[in-house]
């Protein structure tokens, strides 16, 4: 028996590519979409040696993406419900590689290039130590992502398993795509009062609500989460991470050193030369670089 055999022997699950995709395609027009893909989304993980499997949905402008469909083996964290409306920059390094049809395979999560390092932080969150992110193409744009990560050990996914990835992608997105009905599990999360993020300071991590935030502050190469009624929180990823994670509606960069939650900006004095800008419960004006005088007027006229 040969090392492929000796894999899906070991797995039980995928025995044959051909099989296997009939076996799809038989789930996918039995089951309401969602069941069939986290169904199969759990045969591919467990068969490929995966302590996770995922389907991410991008929208038709391609500016944000949905973690839609997550399978995680026991004993690994889940994530589906955190990574909902995230900025296409944040994933930026891999969205070239993805943007031109190929696979992305990165097998030490600590050997990311400088920068990545805004995705490295957040794959250290969620203790990803390989990941395989195959890219799944409709009428010729990038719709989906479909892959697997692991925590517990190094991945070694090969071509076939790879390629058998990319043709299970496809028949996911002639199931979702050909529906005219609109998915329920794409919110505007842009536009939601409740939409959260996750902090992390060392080994701890924690769950708050943006409309709770008044200000991003540098804190070296951290930052600093600062609230209205409650102490401020540090955060081991840099102010330029949350620049690019946040949604530009709802956050503006106003110097090298602070990012402001628009929806707490009282007021903008311009006088003698000098932007001080206001916000509601802060004792204490901020003052707006010059460099970012534009980008600030642009979203308070808007």
């Amino acid at each position: 028996m040969n090392q492929r055999e000796e894999r899906r022997a070991s797995a039980g699950q995928i025995v044959e590519e051909g099989e296997f995709l009939r076996r799809c395609g038989s789930l996918l027009l039995g089951l309401p979409a969602d069941k069939a893909i986290n169904r199969i989304l759990a045969l591919l993980g467990r068969a490929h040696r995966s302590d996770r499997a995922w389907l991410i949905r991008y929208n038709q402008d391609f500016t944000h993406f949905w973690n839609t469909h997550e399978w995680a083996r026991s004993g690994s964290s889940e994530h589906v419900v955190e990574l909902q409306g995230i900025p296409v920059e944040m994933g930026a390094w891999m969205h070239e590689t993805l943007l031109k049809n190929k696979a992305v395979y990165i097998q030490d999560s600590k050997r990311m290039p400088r920068r990545a390092k805004a995705l490295q932080s957040e794959f250290m969150r969620q203790s990803i130590r390989s990941l395989l992110s195959v890219p799944v193409f409709y009428r010729g744009k990038l719709m989906l992502q479909i892959g697997y990560d692991t925590t517990t050990h190094e991945g070694d996914w090969s071509e076939e398993e790879i390629w058998l990835l990319r043709e299970v992608g496809r028949l996911f997105a002639l199931r979702l795509f050909a529906d005219s009905a609109p998915p329920a599990f794409q919110p505007d999360v842009e536009e939601k009062e409740d939409a959260s993020i996750h902090l992390q300071e060392s080994s701890v991590h924690r769950r708050i609500m943006l409309d709770q935030v008044t200000h991003i502050t540098a804190d070296g190469d951290y930052s600093r989460m600062n609230f209205l009624n409650a102490p401020s929180a540090s955060d081991n990823r840099s102010l330029r991470y949350w620049e690019s994670a946040l949604s530009p509606r709802r956050f503006v960069r106003i110097s090298r050193s602070v990012i402001v939650n628009c929806s707490r900006i009282q007021s903008l004095d311009r006088r003698g030369g000098i932007w001080r800008l206001q916000l509601r419960g802060l004792a204490e004006p901020l003052t707006v670089g010059r460099s970012y005088r534009a980008d600030l007027k642009h979203r308070l006229e808007s």
